[in-house]
């Protein structure tokens, strides 16, 4: 079998290329500047079975100031990829998040519950969402959260950072739960995903992965700290998130997903953030 990988130099698309490779798959991965979805024809890419868009602007706070950006990359270039694919017999997954939930619910979001996000960044995704949908009936458009390794920057990389530099304090929220997910996690979960629909498995329509547990920002921290630190030289002290500096963006207070269609498709449990977490510091310590 043969995968693309849009956006193969960012976090998740590294992931998965080696996820991929791993599958014993062939795996082609494309980037800036030789790709870019939003001008992109369709020529660019090569024949595949599936294509899997791991490309997207993330900058949430900059999304509010730069919306024409946000827009043409989560949600005209999600569309032009999903074009793409459905004009060439291609099978899609699509990367998405829970920013696209207001965070107003206290038990996990479901595939078919209302959206209604709270900032730019999020609604350009809900569009990206709805137009690779829309383009192609074999997409798979995957709702994931909080993505953190060992590249690229994460909140996890943030906190172990500022410990290695010596910071004896962090403040660090305890009102925004969510599922903090390793991106290995999340591409080896792609692959079964693809797996599933080889086997004859309805993968298509919206589908969310991540972590199997969740956590506070302020719980996660802690935990980064106890394990590196064994608590003895940083403190974490939990803060709401009306005490923090403004922020351009709001972001949802509660976003746990419910992973439950993916066990039916896979029958798997995802690792739980605390995996992720050993699995982020045995590589970034060692």
């Amino acid at each position: 079998m043969k995968v693309v990988v849009i956006g193969s130099k960012g976090m998740l698309g590294r992931a998965v290329m080696d996820a991929c490779q791993g599958a014993g798959y062939e795996a082609s991965g494309y980037d800036l500047p030789v790709l870019d979805i939003v001008r992109m024809d369709g020529r660019e890419v090569e024949d595949c079975d599936w294509v899997v868009n791991c490309a997207a602007y993330t900058k949430v706070d900059m999304a509010e100031t730069e919306p024409t950006e946000a827009f043409s990359v989560n949600a005209i270039g999600a569309g032009r990829v999903a074009r793409m694919c459905r004009e060439r017999g291609m099978k899609l997954i699509h990367i998405s998040t829970d920013y696209v939930f207001d965070g107003q619910s206290r038990v996990a979001y479901r595939e078919g519950d209302q959206t209604n996000p709270l900032n730019t960044y999020g609604m350009s995704k809900f569009i990206g969402e709805v137009l690779a949908l829309k383009e192609c009936k074999q997409t798979c458009v995957v709702r994931t959260q909080s993505l953190f390794s060992g590249y690229g920057v994460s909140f996890a990389k943030t906190i172990l950072k500022k410990i290695k530099e010596g910071q004896k304090e962090f403040k660090v929220v305890d009102d925004q739960v969510s599922c903090p997910t390793h991106v290995v996690h999340l591409a080896c979960a792609l692959v079964r995903v693809m797996q599933a629909e080889e086997k004859g498995k309805d993968i298509y329509g919206i589908l969310n992965i991540s972590a199997s547990d969740a956590c506070s920002w302020y719980e996660f921290a802690r935990t980064i700290v106890a394990i590196v630190k064994s608590g003895a030289c940083a403190e974490v002290k939990p803060i709401k998130s009306d005490e923090l500096p403004k922020t351009s963006a709001l972001r949802p207070a509660f976003s746990v997903l419910c992973k439950d269609r993916f066990f039916d498709l896979t029958g798997l449990e995802m690792p739980g953030w605390r995996d992720g977490l050993n699995l982020f510091l045995r590589s970034e310590i060692i």
